[in-house]
């Protein structure tokens, strides 16, 4: 069993596949990597090929498949500069860390992410990653749980860890991961509440009988409240999904495996 795994997002067949053989012969020589792609290439390395560009699915089914004691996820990357991916291996230094890189922001940005986090955690039950997901490496511990759970894909992207430190390397620059989320059912819930708070506020301003009636009032008052409180937790959820993607228990099927001469 090698020491470390890598997994490399490369659903968008972008990898400059000669520069990385050659970053990983320099900084991770016996490494386990897997290079996960949607059309075939002619590879130095071990790379599966898949008929989806859903990177949570993918994920799904990898993760079980990677034999090594650490992980290292990688979802976005710079052709010019693989550093990072050195950088998150190299921060974890015992087998119960995550680590990913992070920006430095000002206190102002610092107090809004952190009441999102409490208002988060509050609804869900657990906090975003704080960092980039671009780049993450797992210890030995939660790689562990990880190949241990149906839906691993979501705990590579949230902190719903007890006992692991996740920790957070400073970096004057992060990649940003873009999720696709399927929003169509927010949407329809949102606009149905939506419709239902604004009937009780039209018939109030329209109708001279529920303005003179203090129990229908109330109760418009009520239905108001009510919806405005399901939209504002219909956003909520939107706005995680889009930070986060879906959470899927769907495992991709590999279409084609190419195995690197080496093996």
């Amino acid at each position: 069993m090698s020491e470390v795994g890598i997994i490399v997002m490369n659903l968008k067949n972008n990898l400059d596949f000669k520069k990385f053989a050659q970053f990983v012969d320099q900084k991770f020589p016996g490494a386990n990597v897997i290079v996960a792609s949607t059309q075939k290439h002619k590879v130095a390395l071990t790379e599966y090929v898949f008929d989806t560009d859903n990177a949570d699915e993918v994920l799904n089914c990898l993760i079980k498949k990677v034999e090594s004691k650490k992980l290292v996820i990688v979802r976005e990357f710079d052709n010019n500069n693989f550093e990072p991916i050195h950088d998150v291996y190299m921060g974890i230094k015992k087998d119960n860390q995550i680590c990913l890189l992070t920006k430095r922001t000002n206190k102002v940005k610092a107090f809004f992410v952190k009441l999102c986090q409490l208002i988060i955690h509050f609804m869900f039950g657990y906090n975003l990653m704080e960092g980039s997901l671009a780049y993450v490496a797992f210890g030995e511990v939660p790689f562990d749980i990880l190949k241990q759970t149906d839906n691993p894909s979501l705990y590579t992207k949230i902190d719903k860890w007890s006992g692991i430190d996740i920790k957070m390397i400073e970096a004057s620059k992060t990649p940003k991961v873009k999720f696709k989320p399927n929003l169509k059912n927010n949407i329809i819930r949102m606009s149905c509440m939506l419709v239902a708070f604004l009937t009780p506020l039209l018939l109030w301003i329209f109708v001279k009988y529920i303005q003179k009636s203090i129990p229908l009032k109330l109760l418009a008052v009520f239905v108001m409240a009510l919806c405005f409180s399901l939209i504002v937790i219909e956003v909520l959820i939107m706005v995680t999904k889009l930070k986060i993607g879906d959470n899927t228990y769907e495992s991709a099927e590999i279409k084609n495996e190419a195995i690197s001469p080496k093996d």
